[in-house]
């Protein structure tokens, strides 16, 4: 996952660059100040991210207001252009408050990922000094979410500039009637070529942004969650140790690992978690619901390679929810089982009994609404099922 990681740096290094260097043999990043020319561009999309996003919503406001787009001869067109005022107005929300992370505190991410290996250093030391292990505990296999992460990365790096670029020919992007007023209102001459110029600029400037920020959160987030859970999983594999009384012994490192892992993930709750998981999921959910009513309504609406936009994004969107959601519910479930089989083994009133009762599951925050846990799964399809079918046999 490392190597990914460090594949998604230098993709991006020429585009959108991000303030970090990754030492893979080492599994640890090192913070990287830009230049200053580097840091005014950072800023600058940063900044075209944030203004089309809230120009998007703005005019779906103003269209559902004023009924403009009734008015129109080409409906279908003035559909499709609503449509994707919407599509680009959910999306970029989902991902907005990573963007602030990487773009204004980019340092969080050292703090966050360069412990990672220590924690797993110290959880296979324990596990060799003990001599009660279940069994051969066998390295987890991540050949799944690593071929989702580079075919991820693969989308970013062609196809979707492609079609944004295609959107821009077609004069349905959301800045289409911005600029070409913008333009009229300066010359009384048409100047086309000055317009798709503006337009696609700006559209591949938010574009990148935009796939910086989705890359960042699929790829960080599976490799920080996928770490911190299998050390969890090595602390499992240990056998319940008996000591003269028949009850287990808890040891000193696994005491001090478990209290690393809490301060470690606290720290990740509130600088992180807090800040970018709450939106994820409920920009995420109804970006979503749209993509699928889109990939199904609009098949015979558009071209194929503008039709393409949706249901690839859609696509990329879903991966979240089967690879990452599951992910970070392990890392809940594992650490209640660890704990709940640690009390029951270890007797009432001892030191190690008081000490582990004092410890609590680990898990990803979803701001104010608890962690994430095997429901939350449940929680999403259902709202996607039922909030699909509602639009479809709506609209």
């Amino acid at each position: 996952m490392w190597r990914v990681f460090e594949t998604f740096i230098d993709q991006f290094r020429n585009r959108n660059p991000l303030p970090y260097r990754v030492f893979v043999d080492r599994e640890e990043v090192s913070y990287v100040p830009l230049s200053k020319k580097q840091g005014i561009f950072v800023y600058f999309s940063f900044a075209v991210f944030v203004l089309h996003t809230i120009y998007c919503f703005l005019r779906v406001v103003w269209l559902w207001k004023t009924e403009v787009w009734r008015q129109n001869q080409d409906q279908d067109l003035e559909i499709i252009r609503t449509y994707l005022l919407l599509f680009l107005t959910f999306l970029p929300l989902s991902f907005a408050s990573m963007g602030v992370i990487i773009s204004m505190r980019a340092s969080i991410a050292v703090y966050i990922m360069n412990p990672l290996l220590g924690l797993k250093m110290l959880a296979n030391e324990i596990r060799k000094r003990s001599d009660d292990t279940k069994g051969n505990l066998s390295p987890p296999n991540y050949t799944i979410l690593i071929n989702a992460m580079k075919f991820q990365l693969w989308l970013s790096n062609y196809p979707f500039p492609a079609i944004f670029v295609r959107i821009v020919v077609f004069q349905i992007d959301p800045l289409y009637p911005a600029v070409t007023s913008m333009i009229s209102m300066v010359t009384s001459s048409p100047l086309i070529f000055a317009s798709y110029t503006i337009r696609t600029i700006l559209a591949l400037i938010y574009l990148n942004e935009l796939l910086k920020a989705v890359n960042a959160f699929f790829i960080v987030g599976l490799l920080v969650v996928c770490s911190v859970s299998q050390v969890i999983q090595i602390l499992n594999s240990l056998k319940s140790k008996k000591g003269i009384w028949n009850v287990r012994t808890l040891t000193m490192r696994e005491i001090k690992l478990y209290r690393q892992l809490m301060i470690w993930m606290e720290f990740t709750n509130q600088k992180f978690c807090c800040l970018a998981v709450p939106p994820l999921i409920f920009f995420g959910v109804s970006f979503l619901i749209f993509g699928i009513y889109g990939t199904i309504r609009m098949r015979n609406q558009v071209q194929i390679l503008l039709y393409l936009v949706v249901p690839i994004a859609t696509l990329l969107a879903f991966l979240f929810v089967v690879l990452l959601i599951p992910e970070a519910a392990k890392v809940f479930e594992r650490s209640n089982f660890y704990l709940c089989r640690t009390k029951m083994d270890l007797r009432r009133g001892t030191w190690e009994g008081k000490v582990a009762r004092s410890l609590r599951p680990l898990g990803i925050q979803i701001g104010p609404f608890g962690l994430v846990k095997n429901n939350l799964m449940k929680i999403v399809i259902r709202v996607l099922t039922e909030h699909t079918m509602t639009l479809l046999i709506t609209f």
